[in-house]
C-alpha cells in the first residue's frame, strides 16, 4: 500500500551531494512506528526528524538510537488538550484513539478480525499538533507525514496554524473512502479538506485491495486461485500524497522551496512534475546556478518501489547490477572492436 519510492533520484542525490539547500529538510513524522520511510534517508545528513507516536513502547527504541537531528515525542494527537483513551490491540500497529471495528462490508472481506481483537485501554496526554511543535520550537517543516489509525481530519484540525505559518510543501496521510459518521463524508475528503485552504493539491495515492471472503473461498475450493489475484477489489485502505501549488502564488516562492518541493516530488516518481516545477521557477535562480542541468538530472528512467523497504532494495540492487551488465557489454565490444 505504500506510495511510490524513487529508490535511486538522481536530482535529489546531486542537491544533496552539492550541498545546495540552505536549510535542513525538515520531516514531521506522525505515527512514526517503526522509524521513518526508506525515501528519506537519501538526504542523508541534512535532513532534520521530529517523530511522534502515542505509544511509548514505540517511541522508546527510535529515541535510544540517538541519531543526529532525530527528536522523538510521545503523544496522542488531535484538536484538543486533556487525557484520552488509547485503544492497543494484540497488534500493536493499530493502536488507535478510536475504538475499532470493522464495518458490515468490511466483515465480508479477508480481513482479520483478530488485528483489533483484545484492545487493552490505556489513558495518554492529548495535544494539538501546534501545541507540541511551539512547545518543542519547530515553527516549520518541509513534510509531514501522517497514519494515526483514523485521526487525521483531527490532528490537521489541531495543525491549522502550522500548516498555515509552517511552510508544508507536502503532505503523506493514510486515509480510507469509509464514511465517516458524524460528517457523512468519507475520510479521503475529510482530510482533503483540512488541506485545500492551506494551497495543497492532490498528487497521488496507493490502494490496499482486499477481495471479499466468499469469492477467495470459492475460488479456492474450484482450484481457481488466480482469480483471487486477477479481481480489482474494492479498496480498503488509501496512502495519499497532496503538495503545496508553489506556481499559485509565485510572489512568496524562495529558491529553497522550489528545489524541495522537487526533491519531494521526485522521491515519489513524480519526475514530470518536479521537472514543470523548476522549468516555471527557472528565472528565480541565480544567473550562474545550473538549472538546465538540474533540471535534466530528472529525465531518466525512475525505478520506483510500492513495496517494502527489502523490495526497494532488491529493485535498487537490480538497478545496479543492470547498469554494470551495460558497462561490461560496452566495455567488451570496445575491446573486440580493438
Amino acid at each position: 500500500m505504500d506510495l511510490n519510492y524513487n529508490v535511486a533520484p538522481h536530482l535529489t542525490e546531486w542537491i544533496i551531494g552539492n550541498r545546495l539547500l540552505n536549510s535542513p529538510f525538515v520531516l514531521v513524522d506522525l505515527g512514526v512506528r517503526g522509524g521513518i520511510h526508506s525515501r528519506w534517508w537519501h538526504l542523508r545528513d541534512q535532513i532534520e526528524v521530529h517523530g511522534v507516536d502515542a505509544a511509548e513502547e514505540a517511541i522508546a527504541p527510535l529515541a535510544a538510537a540517538r541519531r543526529e537531528n532525530h527528536r522523538y515525542y510521545t503523544a496522542a494527537l488531535g484538536n484538543e488538550e486533556g487525557m484520552t483513551t488509547l485503544f492497543v490491540p494484540s497488534i500493536a500497529e493499530a493502536a488507535s484513539l478510536i475504538p475499532r471495528e470493522l464495518s458490515p462490508d468490511q466483515r465480508r472481506m479477508m480481513i482479520d478480525p483478530g488485528n483489533m481483537a483484545d484492545a487493552r485501554k490505556r489513558t495518554v496526554p492529548i495535544t494539538r499538533l501546534d501545541t507540541l511543535m511551539a512547545a518543542n520550537s519547530v515553527h516549520r517543516a518541509d513534510f509531514l507525514k501522517l497514519d494515526c489509525e483514523g485521526m487525521e481530519p483531527e490532528i490537521l484540525k489541531g495543525a491549522r496554524h502550522f500548516l498555515a505559518t509552517g511552510g508544508v510543501l507536502g503532505v503523506e496521510s493514510e486515509t480510507s473512502l469509509s464514511v465517516i459518521a458524524e460528517s457523512r463524508q468519507s475520510h479521503l475528503s475529510a482530510v482533503f479538506e483540512q488541506l485545500i485552504p492551506h494551497g495543497f493539491q492532490f498528487a497521488d495515492v496507493a490502494a490496499q485491495r482486499i477481495p471479499y471472503a466468499s469469492f477467495v473461498e470459492r475460488a479456492r475450493a474450484l482450484g481457481r486461485r488466480r482469480a483471487i489475484a486477477t479481481t480489482v477489489s474494492r479498496p480498503a485502505t488509501l496512502n495519499a500524497l497532496f503538495f503545496r501549488e508553489l506556481t499559485a502564488a509565485p510572489g512568496a516562492v524562495s529558491t529553497d522551496m522550489i528545489l524541495k518541493s522537487a526533491i519531494i516530488l521526485e522521491l515519489y516518481g513524480m519526475n514530470d512534475v518536479a521537472h514543470d516545477l523548476l522549468m516555471f521557477f527557472r528565472g528565480r535562480f541565480p544567473p550562474d546556478f545550473p538549472i538546465d542541468e538540474a533540471a535534466d538530472r530528472l529525465i531518466y528512467t525512475v525505478t520506483c518501489s510500492r513495496g517494502s523497504v527489502r523490495t526497494a532494495w532488491r529493485e535498487g540492487v537490480r538497478e545496479v547490477g543492470a547498469a554494470l551488465r551495460h558497462s561490461i557489454r560496452y566495455r567488451l565490444g570496445r575491446w573486440r572492436r580493438g
